[in-house]
């Protein structure tokens, strides 16, 4: 609380107005955070929207009140109950930079932050599968064709321990787990890989 004498006045003459000065208040900064990049903190092409965006939320502090202003990346939103319960959700390209800060009209603000969001890698990786042989001499023979068959194979290139590859063997699918040293192995019934001209 604050007193103000007025003017003219004189000790005794007990002429003062009494005003309370509101105290800035420095608003929480607002919290940034971005959708999945799942776990190599990169995106990938089916993380990336198709206009090749990704979604950044802003959260805004427990202090902030609906009127406030958040701005965000040079735009300016009013505050809503739903943006105070949710955030708000701006789409981005990966890699670039979200600029957010919070003000109110009584002349308080948070500070402004700046947050860069993850990459992304849209370039799909380049693979050579290399076949082995079916059975010893490469040929399946009457007996061959009614056990289990283990295909075999190796990749080279662009890849990580535990991508698939896919068998195409009579007009079916068969799905191999690649480890670490590009291996991949799958079971197929030996009639199948028979009844096929191209074994892969």
């Amino acid at each position: 609380m604050a007193s103000y004498l007025g003017e003219g006045y004189t000790p005794g003459d007990g002429k003062f107005i009494e005003f309370a000065i509101a105290p800035t208040i420095k608003l929480e900064n607002p919290v940034v955070s971005f959708e999945s990049t799942g776990t190599d903190a990169v995106y990938n092409l089916e993380e990336v929207g198709t206009d090749g965006t990704i979604n950044a939320t802003v959260r805004v502090g427990t202090n902030a009140k609906v009127g406030d202003t958040l701005v965000v990346n040079g735009n300016s939103y009013a505050i809503t109950f739903d943006i105070l319960a949710n955030g708000l959700v701006v789409a981005i390209a990966p890699s670039s930079q979200v600029q957010t800060s919070i003000s109110n009209a009584q002349g308080s603000s948070s500070e402004t932050i700046t947050v860069v969001a993850p990459a992304a890698d849209l370039i799909a990786p380049v693979a050579q599968v290399i076949s082995q042989p079916v059975t010893a001499d490469n040929i399946i023979n009457a007996q061959e064709s009614q056990q289990t068959i283990k295909l075999t194979g190796k990749v080279t290139g662009e890849f990580v321990a535990g991508d698939q590859v896919s068998l195409q063997i009579n007009q079916k699918t068969y799905q191999a787990v690649i480890n670490a040293n590009g291996e991949f192995s799958a079971d197929v019934p030996g009639s199948e890989i028979a009844a096929t001209v191209d074994h892969m």
